[in-house]
C-alpha cells in the first residue's frame, strides 16, 4: 500500500469516517492518480450524504 493511500485513510478516520470499501477504493484512485483530489473529495461528500 502506498503511504498518500494510508495517509489519505488515517485523514478519513480521523474526522470520524468510517472506511467504507467504496471509500477505500476512491483512496486508492486518488492515491495513484486515477482520480484528482478534488473528485476524491466530492465522491466522499457524496457518499456521506447518501447514508
Amino acid at each position: 500500500m502506498s503511504g498518500k493511500f494510508e495517509s489519505a485513510k488515517a485523514s478519513l478516520e480521523i474526522e470520524g469516517f468510517t472506511i467504507s470499501k467504496e471509500i477505500e477504493d476512491l483512496a486508492r484512485s486518488e492515491a495513484d492518480g486515477t482520480i484528482s483530489f478534488q473528485e476524491f473529495i466530492s465522491k466522499v461528500d457524496a457518499l456521506r450524504i447518501s447514508k
